[in-house]
């Protein structure tokens, strides 16, 4: 009965963590956790309004994260200008958070900056924004997606699946310094290889090459 118990206080605790998640994705996941589990434990007690509440609980968590990961979502990268209004209000907006992953960055006008928004359905999901080097190395200076968007799939969009329109501005290749360990994760799932630059600094380097043959 004492193991019964402590799954059950366990379990709770894993609800309320999840409630104070940023991330839809990650809140689902963890969420699905609590749940089955206080949904087990108030069957095993014949708690049942505990049961069918927290089995209905994980079966509508198994249901968005089924739709998260297997329903047709738009992203578009669009370019904007440096001055543009909306962006400026966006890195104002989220600067805090910015600052967590790439607390060094500070956007500064220049002739060799680009800068991107990340669109999810036509929502703003993210920024991405480098500077232009000569070699053609797309010199990544903020990397960031709301906490509400984050996950892998802006990632894989920017990465992965716009590497031809990359390749047609003339980049070939995208470079990074890390500025926080919290994105060391996120980008070797990207694909990143860790190198050292000519300085003998560690730099992060992925090839554009052309999708099409």
């Amino acid at each position: 009965m004492a193991i019964v118990e402590i799954v059950g206080y366990v379990s709770s605790v894993i609800v309320m963590v999840s409630l104070l998640m940023s991330s839809i994705v990650y809140l689902r996941w963890v969420n699905l956790v609590g749940a089955s589990l206080m949904a087990g434990y108030g069957f095993v007690i014949q708690a049942w309004p505990v049961f069918f509440v927290n089995a209905a609980i994980t079966i509508i968590d198994i249901y968005y994260l089924i739709s998260f990961y297997f329903e047709k979502e738009y992203f578009k990268i669009l370019e904007v200008r440096q001055d543009n209004r909306y962006l400026n209000y966006f890195m104002r907006f989220y600067d805090k958070d910015i600052k967590k992953f790439f607390p060094d960055f500070t956007f500064i006008d220049g002739e060799n900056i680009v800068a991107f928004t990340i669109l999810r359905n036509v929502v703003t999901a993210g920024i991405f924004i480098g500077k232009k080097l000569d070699d053609g190395t797309f010199l990544i200076l903020c990397d960031y997606v709301t906490p509400e968007y984050r996950g892998y799939k802006p990632g894989n969009f920017v990465f992965s699946q716009s590497r031809e329109y990359f390749y047609q501005l003339g980049f070939k290749k995208f470079k990074i310094y890390l500025q926080s360990e919290k994105h060391l994760k996120y980008i070797n799932k990207m694909g990143f290889i860790k190198q050292e630059d000519e300085d003998g600094k560690t730099v992060f380097v992925k090839k554009i090459e052309s999708s099409v043959l």
